[in-house]
């Protein structure tokens, strides 16, 4: 936004907003769960500077309060033990699992009021995380598990063996992972155990496009599907326990084919569970202004934020043919002030024409 020789000079743009440094060098600015448990969630510190530039839509809160309520109550909560998250490419859905698993890792941050999960929800026992990322996976070789690389799973349920149960668990599931099977509910129940497990799939789509477009894997798309119904009841048995999901919009055009397999698969999912999948987005285009401020800036000055705006709206006052479409609910003094330090026409390209584009990352 420009700032014009009337507003003071301290409250000129790159006085007003400070970057995060950390930013301005990051090749990897989309989110990545698989990194993110490896560097923004490696310690408490870590999740706090991660907490800190995250701007928690109401739709993210929501979903959080309710996963968390059911890892911590289990049954007693009456919450659903799957959930889908559909957004479009870069629209929130990795950076809710990352936020998922923050708060899981160091509940410690949730006492402290310090994570979008109430202190009230923080589960008794130590949350156990499985994440899954399907762009990660190689379908040959298999995901290496451990540094040295000798044990590698090719399969959904050959991470989770190994995530939950080291080396033993991963030897008793073997033979499912080498030949993609699955294997059955009570098995998947037993290896979920009794304490708290949250389970983050991401990337699905990527994964089933993969197993699609490759001759020698295609014929493993029913086990798959086998697998998810399987897993998601062994899931809703375990009282503590939840499974994610991460789906592209409904309409998407960026993976026809596997969308509508995915599709498939929690139709499945909704046959043997007996409280449907709770399906959500965890962001709209309504929060993309915060979510660009909390990425993008360590620190705004807010009275220099409110001269702006004022001055903004002044400015349309004058001349009506200024004023950006706006609701008409909200001044356009407070339309300036939702957008900043962003011009509101800036972002609506963004949120009305670039993201039209089903391959485009949103944030």
């Amino acid at each position: 936004m420009n700032t014009p020789a009337e507003i003071p000079a301290s409250f000129h743009l790159f006085n007003a907003c400070r970057l995060r440094s950390e930013d301005s060098t990051n090749e990897n600015y989309a989110a990545d769960l698989q990194r993110a448990l490896r560097s923004e969630l490696a310690s408490a510190d870590a999740a706090r500077l991660f907490f800190q530039s995250t701007h928690v839509t109401a739709s993210m809160a929501s979903i959080c309060r309710s996963i968390f309520r059911r890892l911590s109550k289990g049954d007693a909560s009456s919450e659903a033990s799957i959930y889908r998250l559909g957004a479009s490419f870069g629209g929130g859905k990795t950076h809710t699992l990352i936020t998922l698993a923050g708060a899981a890792k160091y509940p410690q941050l949730v006492k402290k009021d310090e994570t979008p999960i109430p202190a009230k929800f923080t589960p008794s026992h130590q949350v156990r995380i499985v994440a899954f990322t399907g762009e990660n996976t190689d379908l040959e070789q298999g995901a290496r598990q451990e540094e040295s690389g000798r044990f590698r799973a090719k399969s959904l349920v050959g991470q989770i063996a190994w995530q939950l149960g080291g080396e033993s668990s991963f030897q008793q599931f073997k033979i499912y992972d080498e030949k993609m099977t699955s294997p059955g509910s009570g098995d998947l129940e037993e290896l979920l155990g009794e304490q708290p497990c949250l389970i983050l799939i991401d990337e699905t789509v990527q994964w089933l496009a993969r197993l699609m477009r490759d001759t020698r894997f295609r014929d493993k798309l029913p086990n798959v599907t086998t697998l998810f119904s399987a897993l998601a009841k062994a899931v809703e048995n375990r009282p503590h326990s939840v499974m994610v999901i991460t789906s592209p919009r409904d309409g998407s055009d960026a993976y026809p084919s596997e969308t509508r397999q995915l599709h498939h698969i929690f139709d499945e999912i909704n046959k043997v569970v007996s409280r449907t999948a709770t399906e959500t987005t965890p962001s709209d285009s309504v929060d993309l202004p915060a979510i660009l401020r909390s990425r993008l800036f360590s620190d705004l000055d807010e009275v220099a934020r409110q001269q702006v705006a004022e001055f903004y709206a002044g400015l349309c006052q004058r001349s009506s043919s200024l004023i950006p479409p706006h609701p008409p609910n909200l001044t356009a003094k407070q339309w300036f002030l939702d957008h900043y330090p962003f011009h509101p026409d800036t972002l609506s390209i963004i949120t009305e024409r670039i993201a039209s584009n089903d391959t485009f990352q949103y944030t």
